[in-house]
Order: structure tokens, then C-alpha cells, then sequence
């Protein structure tokens, strides 16, 4: 409807009698990160990842639209340099370029036809000095470095059954080329496992969109700060090392009165053992100690050793 979209600064259904009907949900996606370097060592649970300065990667989105006048529409997109997308619901203005068309229907006069973009540049987050969604959310047992979900607007709905699941286990010394015995010859002096991805389904909650964004811009600039994060979960009882892999699947439930909107997050676990036990060094009152530089907890012991 008139005054929902603008490109350029220009009212597109106005200009071109354009809608955009599918795929504004995807302009919430937080980009996925470029992938770290990282140690697989054979003999140790997990992998050591290099998380003291995590890259974004370019974010690519694509919508579909009907217009009456779909021609001077994908002209004006098609002028080189990038442009911008302000939609006036989500209080937010994106920077993209052209990248294809991927499909187009003409129906009469009209045309629905469905375009990619990509965001070469991605906005990185800074975290607010203070952020809340000003509304009612549900503790669902999770933190992020002690930090309740919540605490961001945050729900978590499904994933427990993905992080309890037992990761691939390395696979040891084999001898298979030994033609006079059957099968194989394989070391089983020790069992360690590999690191894994897990994608947990969550829900963000906030009064209004303001507060969505202050809580967004929070959530995701803690997830990406340098070095390991901490998800603890209280089903579980145990905290995990992780970081920030990608987020994906965005749907918005409602964008009025009290904004709720689904997306998946994916988290890289970089040491992983079921039923294994992490010893940190706490003080007297279970306050954790930490590094000099405030970023990592002191590990008293190998991940799942006891």
C-alpha cells in the first residue's frame, strides 16, 4: 500500500503501483560469519577455533513483487551503484544492489516478478547501553555468558533434542590394507569427539520496534564478540562453549501492538560431551574468575574428563 516501501526514497507503489509480497522477512537476517581458522587436534574433544576477530559475510535477499508498471520498477533498480530499501513498519533502511531477476509472470497489464539482492556491507551491531523488550517474555532456561535469553527478548522453542545429540567421534589410527585378515585393524585406546553445529528455533518478543531493535542489536552484538561465548541450559545443567555461526528462517508473527518474530540460530559447539563435566574456578560466593582481558573463564579441566 502507499507508503509501505521506498526505494531511493521513492514510494514504490505511488511511483510503480508496486507491492512487495513475499521475502521482507528475510531483510531481519543477521549475516552469517566468514568461516574462522581452526585446529582439529585428534586427540582432543571439539576444535580450537580462532575467535579473536570474527568478519561478516554479504547477505543475499531476495523479493517478489506485483506491479502495474513492473518494467519502470526494475529499471530504476537496474541503474548502477547501490540503492536503498526503507520499510516503514520495521523502522529500517537497508543499502543493496541489483543482483537478478529470478522470476517473472505477466498477468495483463501487470507483472509479478521476484528479484535478488545483496548486501555487500553489512551493519555491524554495537551493543546499547541498555536494551529491553519492554514486554513479558518467557523463560526458556538459556544465557548467553550469564545473560538470560530473555534478558534480549528471546525465546528458545526447539533445538534441546540437537544439542544433547552425541557428536561425530574422530576417527582414530585404521589399518584397512592388510589383505590377509578380514576387516580392520583400528585404535581404540581413546575416544574423542568432533565439534558440531546446532540450530536452535527462537522467537524474538518486544513491545514495539524500537525495543525489537535495541534488543536485536544486543543479542547479536554479544554473539559475535571476540572469543568463545557461553551457553549455559538449565535443562541440561551444563555450560557449553560456542560461537556465533549464522541465523536464518526469519518469519514475522506480529508487527503490531507486540512484535514477535521466529528465526533459527545457528551455534558452532567447540567441545561437546554428553554426560562429561566442565570444571571452572569460581570463588566462595560462585562468582567466576576470568582472564585479564574479561573474555575467558578459567578451564580447571579437559572437557569431559574427569
Amino acid at each position: 500500500m502507499r507508503g509501505d516501501v521506498y526505494i531511493d526514497g521513492i514510494d514504490i507503489f505511488s511511483a510503480y503501483g508496486a507491492n512487495i509480497t513475499d521475502g521482507l522477512d528475510s531483510l531481519f537476517t543477521f549475516p552469517a560469519i566468514k568461516e574462522p581458522e581452526s585446529n582439529d587436534w585428534p586427540e582432543e574433544d571439539g576444535l580450537e577455533v580462532d575467535l579473536e576477530t570474527i568478519h561478516l559475510l554479504a547477505t543475499e535477499v531476495s523479493l517478489t513483487f506485483f506491479a502495474d508498471n513492473p518494467d519502470d520498477l526494475i529499471v530504476k533498480i537496474s541503474e548502477p551503484g547501490y540503492h536503498t530499501i526503507s520499510v516503514t513498519k520495521f523502522e529500517r533502511e537497508w543499502s543493496f544492489r541489483f543482483s537478478s531477476q529470478t522470476s517473472n509472470k505477466t498477468i495483463k497489464y501487470a507483472g509479478a516478478f521476484g528479484l535478488k539482492f545483496v548486501i555487500d556491507d553489512p551493519v555491524r551491531p554495537i551493543l546499547p547501553d541498555s536494551y529491553t523488550p519492554n514486554t513479558w517474555v518467557k523463560d526458556t532456561g538459556y544465557y548467553l555468558d550469564d545473560i538470560n535469553f530473555k534478558s534480549f527478548g528471546v525465546e528458545v522453542y526447539e533445538g534441546m533434542d540437537e544439542i544433547k545429540k552425541s557428536p561425530v567421534v574422530k576417527q582414530n589410527l585404521i589399518r584397512n590394507d592388510i589383505s590377509i585378515i578380514d576387516g580392520q585393524i583400528y585404535d581404540t585406546e581413546t575416544l574423542v569427539f568432533s565439534g558440531k553445529d546446532v540450530s536452535i528455533k527462537c522467537l524474538f518478543v518486544a513491545s514495539d520496534m524500537t525495543n525489537f531493535w535495541s534488543c536485536y542489536n544486543a543479542f547479536f552484538a554479544k554473539l559475535i564478540e571476540p572469543g568463545e561465548r557461553w551457553l549455559t541450559v538449565d535443562s541440561t545443567s551444563l555450560t557449553y562453549p560456542v560461537y556465533y555461526k549464522k541465523s536464518g528462517s526469519f518469519k514475522i508473527r506480529s508487527s503490531k501492538n507486540k512484535v514477535m518474530i521466529e528465526f533459527s540460530l545457528t551455534l558452532g559447539f567447540t567441545s561437546f560431551r554428553i554426560e562429561g563435566k566442565e570444571y571452572i574456578l569460581a570463588a566462595e560466593d560462585g562468582q567466576y574468575f576470568v582472564t585479564e582481558d574479561g573474555l575467558n573463564y578459567i578451564d580447571m579441566n579437559v572437557y569431559g574428563r574427569e
